[in-house]
């Protein structure tokens, strides 16, 4: 699948999805949404907040994070890492991992822990679609290792964002 992302940004806003510390890890909420002539454009916004043992082996928590974006009608998707790459750094910035998780992982991250971090990202990202069947047809998520996020729907027929 096709798709276009505008450079993600990192800093809070008024459309920030609230987490609730300690019993969620990573929210995320479509504020825009425009289904027209068989393109999707959506803008989104995110918090997580994780175990500070997780947060601590990236360099920046919010470029670490995976958007997921799965369209049932097409049977198609895309991954996306909310990481800018359009700016060309001196030193190799693309690497953001610090030390890897101990292995296996267990099937949910733990929410417990002494402390917490976390970080913010939204962005617009665009891509095409089949007349919708479904509705909702398209799903979204944010991951990270073994934490996930709420699940988006996106309805196209009626334009609105369902959140499970």
């Amino acid at each position: 699948m096709k798709y276009e992302v505008q450079p993600f940004g990192h800093r809070s806003d008024p459309a920030m999805p609230t987490i609730e510390v300690g019993k969620e890890s990573i929210k995320l909420a479509v504020t825009t949404l425009v289904h027209s002539e068989g393109r999707v454009e959506l803008e989104f916004h995110a918090q997580a907040v994780l175990p500070v043992d997780v947060a601590m082996r990236y360099r920046k928590l919010s470029e670490a994070l995976v958007l997921v974006v799965n369209d049932i009608d097409q049977h198609d998707g895309f991954a996306v890492r909310t990481y800018n790459d359009f700016i060309r750094w001196a030193d190799d910035r693309t690497v953001n991992l610090i030390s890897p998780p101990a292995l296996p992982l267990p099937p949910r991250g733990s929410l417990k822990s002494e402390g917490y971090r976390g970080g913010f990202v939204n962005g617009v990202v665009s891509f095409q679609t089949v007349p919708p069947v479904h509705r909702p047809s398209v799903f979204l998520y944010l991951v990270l290792e073994n934490y996930v996020s709420n699940v988006v729907g996106l309805d196209l027929v009626a334009n609105r964002a369902i959140e499970f």
